[in-house]
């Protein structure tokens, strides 16, 4: 089967979702599973992540996360350290957020 992007994700980068994540020394949270709009992902693997914006205090600072889900899917979700919200930047697979 083709990989099928999300057209919402591509429309409006910043669909916001509501993240599962666990905090750990320092490192930043880890997503554990996300939900856009009405369907549940479950995190099997963080694949890469990557920071965007100064690290001093008070800077905006992005991180973002390529995951893989239970379904085979591959997101790239975004948390907003600013602003404290998440969102989908894209998504990619069988479970493409539609």
């Amino acid at each position: 089967m083709a990989a099928r992007m999300s057209s919402d994700a591509a429309k409006n980068p910043r669909l916001a979702i509501r993240v599962g994540a666990t905090y750990r020394n320092g490192a930043g949270p880890q997503p554990q599973h996300f939900r856009v709009r009405d369907v549940t992902y479950d995190v099997a693997e963080i694949v890469d992540r990557w920071y965007e914006g100064p690290r001093r205090a008070g800077g905006t600072v992005l991180h973002y996360y390529k995951v893989r889900s239970r379904g085979d899917s591959v997101f790239r979700i975004a948390y907003d350290q600013r602003q404290d919200g998440w969102f989908l930047v894209q998504s990619f697979g069988p479970e493409a957020a539609a």
